[in-house]
């Protein structure tokens, strides 16, 4: 939202995020932003201060992904509960 006004912006950003490394992790961020200040409330400016944002928040998320590199691994599980690999290529011996 724009506050003609104020000169300042304001919404929220929602991602949801697939991490996949031997593993499947989903998990959603949801931002909200408020008094994002504008110096006028005009398109250059607004696309420039959404930019900004944007690319704050993202590098915020790349921090908070190599900050919690060893929390992510240690959240897959390496073998299935019945604790024997699976046999993706179905050369198992098993037919239908």
């Amino acid at each position: 939202m724009v506050d003609t006004q104020a000169n300042s912006l304001s919404g929220t950003i929602k991602i949801n995020n697939h991490y996949f490394e031997q593993g499947n992790i989903h998990y959603a961020l949801d931002r909200t932003f408020a008094n994002i200040p504008i110096e006028q409330a005009d398109g250059v400016n607004i696309v420039g201060a959404i930019s900004k944002t944007e690319s704050l928040y993202q590098r915020w998320i790349e921090e908070m992904h190599e900050s919690m590199g060893d929390t992510l691994k240690a959240m897959r599980r390496t073998l299935p509960v019945t604790g024997s690999k699976f046999d993706w290529s179905g050369s198992s011996g098993m037919r239908t």
